[in-house]
């Protein structure tokens, strides 16, 4: 048991205070609103992924075609990486996950543009 003295203090600042910090600082989980389901992309690229997490959060995005990428986000909690995409057809699905929350697009297509 925790004693309301001075050393008991000591105790609950080092231990619940640095657990209050964190749980205050888990932001939502986003990805830019750019990526939505049933979007499509350019077949044979490279596709730039970013959106915010909290800090220090390890990001996923995989592609149901066998791609798979990772990033670690920044002190800011943004993150950015980029996943080459396949031939074009579909549909296919990009899962997109930090440590906390998961995301999924669903259906998006692969074309030729231009």
């Amino acid at each position: 048991m925790v004693h309301p003295n001075e050393a008991g203090y000591a105790v609950m600042k080092s231990l619940i205070q640095p657990a209050i910090k964190e749980a205050l600082t888990v932001r939502e989980f986003t990805v830019y609103p750019f990526f939505s389901n049933h979007m499509v992309l350019q077949q044979n690229e490279n596709v730039e992924v970013w959106g915010t997490a909290s800090e220090e959060q390890f990001i996923k995005v995989r592609g149901n075609w066998g791609e798979e990428v990772t990033t670690i986000t920044d002190k800011d909690g943004k993150w950015n990486l980029t996943i080459k995409t396949p031939q074009a057809g579909g549909p296919f699905v990009i899962s997109i996950a930090s440590e906390i929350f998961p995301y999924k697009l669903k259906m998006s297509w692969w074309g030729k543009f231009g």
